[in-house]
């Protein structure tokens, strides 16, 4: 059995001034605490006070206010949990089951409602401009909400699989890649409308966010990152490791997790990044909130791990 390890990296963080290092700095050191469940962890969110976490496969959820105490939390319905955001006082998890799609709500992370949805194998939400935006995982779908119950479908200017969207400087924006290499990109100013773009390099991206005027994006199978500021016109970036599987921005940095080896990097500028060593590895998904940053960490059979770093 693999574990799945949630951790917590604190915000000060050392950056190298000609190049990238490993790190020994802090954020390399970490404390592991307990998930309520053994479950494949694979999406966290933080709003409202606390953090959200969601699995595939499963009929839970876990809460906590400081990553160190967790509970658990019954979700309606046992389905393949996807993605979390939150918005508009509440929590808004997306299945991505081929068949029948469900969005699960809560206002307070422990009682939650499900709504069934269009199925389109709801792959990553985000929340902007008092709507959600979400994007399926195969095709050319996205959705919009007001809610979180009630969604009307959009189209992206591709047919391509998609892997993570974002919302930041009044743009959304959508990568390529998931399972395949893609250099596809959308941006829209009102989640309906979408115009494609190109990202630098085809490779398998997994992940986009916002921050310091900059969105960037992550890929599994290259040291390659992506860095725009209008998520039109994009460049890359050289990162010291690969399977980078999903990245965050909190405090002024960068932090993105590795699912293929016991590591995070972070940067302030996007740049130039630092390495540092994690206890575990199979890095799924990582927030920021609270002061600190929450990774969780997803494998085969599951596990109920959890760390954190003050």
């Amino acid at each position: 059995m693999r574990k799945i390890t949630a951790f917590l990296i604190v915000t000060h963080m050392l950056f190298s001034c000609n190049g990238i290092i490993q790190s020994h700095s802090p954020g390399a050191s970490w404390t592991k605490s307990i998930l309520p469940i053994v479950a494949k962890w694979n999406s966290v969110i933080y709003g409202n006070g606390i953090f959200v976490v969601s699995a595939f496969d499963s009929q839970y959820a876990a809460i906590s206010s400081d990553g160190t105490m967790w509970v658990a939390s019954d979700l309606p319905l046992k389905v393949n949990w996807s993605t979390v955001a939150y918005g508009n006082d509440n929590f808004v998890i997306l299945s991505q089951d081929i068949t029948n799609s469900y969005a699960a709500i809560s206002n307070n992370g422990i009682s939650w409602t499900s709504y069934l949805i269009q199925s389109r194998e709801w792959q990553s939400v985000t929340f902007g401009k008092n709507i959600f935006v979400a994007i399926g995982r195969h095709g050319n779908a996205s959705a919009s909400s007001s809610d979180g119950k009630t969604w009307t479908l959009h189209t992206l200017p591709s047919n391509s699989y998609w892997s993570s969207i974002t919302f930041g400087n009044g743009i959304f924006v959508a990568i390529g890649g998931g399972s395949i290499k893609s250099s596809s990109a959308a941006i829209s100013t009102d989640g309906i409308n979408w115009t494609g773009c190109t990202l630098p390099i085809s490779v398998i991206w997994k992940s986009v966010t916002y921050g310091n005027d900059s969105f960037i994006a992550v890929a599994h199978d290259s040291t390659s990152a992506a860095i725009s500021a209008d998520g039109i016109n994009w460049t890359t970036q050289t990162l010291p490791y690969k399977g980078w599987n999903s990245i965050t921005y909190g405090n002024g940095i960068f932090v993105a997790v590795s699912s293929m080896g016991a590591y995070a990097v972070t940067s302030a500028d996007g740049k130039i990044w630092e390495l540092h060593s994690l206890p575990d590895t199979g890095w799924s998904a990582i927030t920021y909130g609270n002061g600190a940053f929450v990774a969780v960490a997803s494998g085969v059979s599951g596990s109920s791990s959890a760390a954190i770093y003050h």
